[in-house]
């Protein structure tokens, strides 16, 4: 698969993720801030496409925050390294 490809999979697989996080914000309201998810039992971050894991990172310190910006069209993950 082209690099071009796998970069079209992994922003399908960014978007279906932000589907779920939506989801979890609609069913958290008032426990979370609306742009802003904490994570703290997660140890590892794994991006998959359509050949498997794309990318996977295993996390010192447990720990993920993930916020959702502009206007809901960016999702980041921070983690500590």
């Amino acid at each position: 698969m082209s690099m071009a490809g796998e970069i079209e999979n992994i922003d399908h697989e960014i978007k279906q993720i932000e589907i779920r996080l939506e989801s979890l914000r609609h069913r958290r309201t008032g426990l979370m801030d609306q742009s802003r998810f904490d994570f703290p039992n997660i140890s590892r971050i794994e991006i998959i496409n359509s050949e498997g894991r794309a990318w996977v990172a295993y996390l010192d310190e447990k720990g993920v925050d993930v916020q959702i910006q502009d206007g809901d069209r960016t999702m980041k993950v921070f983690y500590n390294k």
